[in-house]
């Protein structure tokens, strides 16, 4: 299977048995001098999932980035929210009435509170990127495992502090990459490692671009 990492970068990989519900996670990272690209790839059984107890999630704050991943979690079997704080009462209890959250859904007027609950075993993280170091550290240290929005942080050893307080706490971390994660993804990497359509890869290149409509 060809490999298209870039050449010489590090990779970091561990797998936590803390968290029953996920397996087989490998946690890739890769530096560069401007960058950092954080992925991981998920190896579960849904089904097997959806057996167990539902993982209970915390979200911190209102952004709008959260309303997609509230609606995948409410289509999830195994997955429930069970909290939303944010700097007011006021705003959290709207943001989750406008959202369909459930009425038992707990409501914070703090991200603190949230991670106090001992009821949430998971929370995501779409806060701005220059609080990811606070929250997601604080998160680890209450044993929440940790779902953190991309970009994960803005530099490398910001993301090192993240990645050795979950470890140090026995506690999950997955990046909120979607294309990482999604099928598809899975599904192409198989297409383009078949040597008989392809022979085999050195290098992959590619280029994204979005349509913008003004006036």
């Amino acid at each position: 299977m060809p490999d298209i990492r870039p050449v010489n970068t590090p990779i970091i990989k561990f797998n936590r048995t803390a968290a029953k519900h996920i397996r087989n996670i490998a946690l890739h990272y890769i530096s560069t001098r401007r960058h950092i690209v954080l992925s991981t790839a998920l190896n579960d059984s849904l089904s097997l999932m959806a057996e167990e107890t539902p993982i209970r999630f915390g979200i911190l704050g209102c952004a709008d980035i959260a309303r997609k991943l509230s609606r995948a979690i409410k289509l999830a079997p195994n997955v429930a929210i069970h909290a939303i704080g944010s700097r007011s009462v006021q705003k959290a209890r709207e943001y989750a009435e406008s959202n369909g959250y459930p009425p038992s859904t707990k409501i914070y007027g703090s991200y603190e509170e949230v991670l106090d609950d001992p009821d949430v075993d998971a929370v995501y993280i779409p806060l701005p990127t220059v609080l990811h170091l606070r929250y997601a550290v604080l998160a680890a240290e209450k044993k929440k495992h940790v779902l953190l929005e991309k970009p994960v942080a803005p530099n490398v050893a910001e993301l090192d502090k993240i990645l050795e307080a979950c470890e140090a706490n026995g506690v999950q971390f997955m990046d909120s990459t979607m294309w990482m994660h999604h099928p598809r993804t899975a599904k192409m990497k198989e297409f383009l490692s078949d040597p008989q359509r392809f022979g085999h890869l050195q290098i992959v290149s590619a280029l994204q671009s979005n349509l913008i409509i003004v006036g």
